[in-house]
């Protein structure tokens, strides 16, 4: 869907550690109000293995697809890859049709896996020949799916390379009738981020900019740069956002983004861990097998979202109120929910019935999530309207310190 128009409305100044925003996005189906949270395809994933229908609604969805090495060589070399790709998304845009705007990123590995030797993918893109082809063939791709608007991924380049390629790219991108939507990582060189801001910014007219997503200790220059445009008619689209932030006591990182200009978020998917796989001992160098955790340690893990105090917290106190859980998510009426949640703590006769009932609780605390951040969402952008987000802090300690914090 194209976007017609990006414009801030309201801007909160009272609250003087950091100033909050409100801002529209006008498409041809509707308007859509920010700061907002995006749903993932992980998230669309988890509501399937949930034993019931909860509607995921979100106006915005973004399909975020990691390019290894060995991927993206392949994607360069043969046909087969953007097959595949292009038939992944036709399948993700026929289940979240009922979006406003769809995002697809194909962004390619920056960090090497040392362990397993393999390279970073961006290494095969520092060659201009492979760095121009990818280019081509993921507009291409994107062009082919009918997206108004087309991504590119973050590039670890040096500015004198990227300020070329930005604006060759844009203005092919407006060539075709399409809208483009450049990705940054908050963890580059501040001095090029900076001006890579200020390019989109005020040269390319972008309205609406991307960003991999870093805690703020790793990225506060970067964060400083973007706080500048907080009064400007230009969004910041978070993705890959940290779930919870462990050093500020599990809050969610999407509720203290909207205090660092940071206006659309979409959350990361879990690292997967095998437990079975063998981890070598620190003293004696000898591989052992990890240990397999319970299905009372496994629900040790999970995490509910607490919408009084903005932070992921254990499962075990929410899970009580079940009633309070089935309302958050649009109150189904599945027995088979309900009964899941009250019976949460039986694990089951079978190691396969264990790990069903964990997956299902895993992807309803996810879906849970989704559905009470965005209710949370509308919640704070009315107090930003009214000029109350100060009272809004004050009423949340945790979400209260750790802006404190990052001020």
């Amino acid at each position: 869907m194209k976007i017609n128009s990006i414009k801030l409305k309201e801007l909160d100044t009272r609250f003087t550690m950091k100033p909050t925003r409100t801002a529209e996005i006008k498409t041809r189906e509707g308007t859509i109000e920010t700061p907002s949270r995006a749903a993932t395809m992980f998230e669309y994933n988890s509501k399937a293995k949930i034993p019931t229908n909860v509607l995921i609604d979100n106006p915005i969805t973004v399909k975020y697809t990691s390019l290894g090495y060995n991927t993206l060589r392949n994607f360069l070399q043969t046909n087969e890859v953007f097959a595949r790709l292009h038939h992944a998304q036709e399948n993700t845009m026929d289940r979240t049709q009922h979006s406003q705007l769809q995002f697809a990123l194909f962004q390619p590995t920056i960090t090497e896996y040392k362990d397993e030797n393999i390279p970073a993918a961006m290494q095969i893109l520092q060659e201009s020949k492979e760095l121009e082809k990818f280019l081509d063939l993921i507009i291409s791709l994107q062009e082919s799916l009918h997206f108004d608007i087309i991504s590119l991924p973050y590039l670890f380049l040096p500015y004198t390379k990227l300020e070329n390629i930005y604006k060759k790219r844009a203005a092919q991108i407006r060539q075709l009738g399409k809208e483009p939507f450049f990705v940054l990582n908050l963890k580059h060189n501040p001095p090029d981020f900076e001006k890579l801001v200020e390019l989109f910014v005020n040269e390319l007219n972008l309205k609406l900019i991307g960003l991999n997503f870093q805690r703020f200790p790793k990225a506060a220059l970067n964060y400083r740069t973007i706080s500048k445009y907080y009064d400007k008619d230009v969004l910041f689209f978070s993705l890959q956002v940290g779930r919870s932030d462990p050093a500020h006591d599990d809050i969610s990182s999407s509720h203290y983004l909207p205090f660092l200009t940071n206006d659309i978020f979409a959350v990361a998917a879990p690292q997967y861990f095998d437990p079975s796989k063998k981890k070598k001992n620190i003293e004696s160098g000898i591989e052992q097998p990890s240990k397999i955790p319970s299905y009372q340690e496994k629900l040790l893990q999970l995490k509910l979202f607490n919408k009084k105090d903005l932070s992921l917290d254990s499962i075990f106190p929410l899970m009580n109120q079940h009633k309070e859980l089935l309302k958050d998510v649009g109150n189904p009426k599945d027995e088979r929910l309900v009964q899941m949640i009250k019976n949460y703590m039986t694990e089951g006769n079978t190691k396969e019935e264990q790990k069903e009932r964990i997956t299902n609780l895993k992807s309803f605390t996810w879906v849970h999530e989704l559905k009470t951040s965005v209710s949370e969402f509308t919640n704070f952008r009315n107090f930003i309207k009214q000029n109350d987000t100060s009272f809004y802090v004050t009423e949340r300690p945790l979400l209260n310190s750790t802006i404190s914090d990052m001020n």
